[in-house]
């Protein structure tokens, strides 16, 4: 899951599996000009569901957790700006080289820092729409491989095509624009927020 500036490779955060080193490894990244990676677990199992949560409380307070556990933090002050766009299963800056393949449940992003209890709610199978709902920006559903709705907008969402992927199933890949979502707005870029994404793995990921 991705939020940033489409325009530019360096303005964003992200949530990812990455087939690099022992493969399928869980990582979140923020970056501005310079980047920052939280590293998580490694050898994750094919077909699978897990769920990734990505904590932005400041600048210089971020956390990645898997399943509801935390895998790590980081204090290194970033602050993407320009933000423009959110996506599911690409990431979509000005390279937008890395896709997803497997399957997603929701992507959603609330626009204040959730506590270690209702990321274990969300762990257990809370619907995340009881989980705060007055500070929940979007979450969007994936309700099949070409299709997905924000159940906070209820707008509906269709597959932008891939140009360059082959060889295996098309990836979900969902990305609303900002201006359709009303989230999230470049004066709220270094807020506090989370980003929470269930999803399972089908083969060698990158986003």
């Amino acid at each position: 899951m991705f939020l940033g500036d489409t325009a530019t490779e360096d303005n964003y955060w992200k949530m990812e599996i990455d087939d690099a080193g022992v493969g399928n490894t869980h990582r979140a990244n923020v970056t501005a000009t310079t980047g920052r990676t939280i590293t998580g677990s490694g050898g994750l199992n094919l077909n699978q569901w897990y769920l990734s949560t990505f904590v932005i409380r400041s600048p210089t307070d971020y956390e990645l957790y898997l399943d509801g556990v935390s895998e790590g933090a980081d204090t290194l002050s970033r602050a993407p700006t320009s933000v423009d766009a959110i996506a599911l299963g690409r990431e979509i800056d000005s390279t937008g080289d890395d896709s997803f393949l497997g399957q997603l449940d929701f992507g959603c992003v609330w626009d204040t820092d959730l506590d270690d209890a209702e990321i274990a709610a969300l762990a257990k199978g809370v619907y995340p729409t009881l989980i705060r709902p007055a500070s929940l920006k979007s979450c969007v559903r994936v309700l099949s491989e070409t299709l997905a709705m924000d159940l906070v907008s209820q707008r509906t969402f269709t597959r932008v095509a891939l140009t360059a992927y082959t060889g295996e199933p098309a990836p979900v890949n969902i990305y609303p624009s900002s201006q359709i979502l009303q989230f999230p707005p470049a004066a709220a870029a270094a807020g506090v927020f989370d980003i929470f994404s269930p999803g399972i793995i089908t083969g060698a990921p990158a986003l």
